[in-house]
C-alpha cells in the first residue's frame, strides 16, 4: 500500500514538473496578459462547472427522495395488507377447526 502511494507521489511530482515546464514555454509564447486572462477564464469555467454539477445533484436528490418515500409508502401498505391477510388466514383456520368438530 505504501509503495503504491510513493509511486503515485513520484508520478505526481514528475507530471507536475513537466506541466510547469510546458506552462513556462506557453506563457512565454503568448505573453503575460493573455496568459492571465486564459487562466482567469479557466478558473471561472471550473467554478461554473462545480456550481452546475451541484445543482444537478440537488435535483437528483429531490427525485431520489420522492422515489424513496413512494417505495416506503408502498412497503408500509404492503406490510399492513400482509398482517390483514395473516389475521384472515388465522380466523379461517379457526373456523375450519370449529366446523370439523
Amino acid at each position: 500500500m505504501l509503495d503504491r502511494r510513493k509511486a503515485a507521489a513520484a508520478r505526481h511530482g514528475r507530471d507536475s514538473k513537466a506541466a510547469t515546464a510546458i506552462e513556462k514555454i506557453a506563457r512565454g509564447m503568448i505573453g503575460r496578459k493573455r496568459w492571465e486572462k486564459l487562466n482567469f477564464n479557466e478558473k471561472v469555467i471550473r467554478i461554473q462547472r462545480l456550481y452546475r454539477g451541484n445543482q444537478g445533484r440537488k435535483k437528483g436528490l429531490e427525485r431520489r427522495r420522492r422515489t424513496m418515500s413512494m417505495l416506503m409508502n408502498i412497503r408500509f401498505r404492503m406490510n399492513i395488507f400482509h398482517k390483514y391477510v395473516a389475521k384472515r388466514s388465522a380466523a379461517s383456520a379457526v373456523i375450519l377447526l370449529l366446523t370439523d368438530l
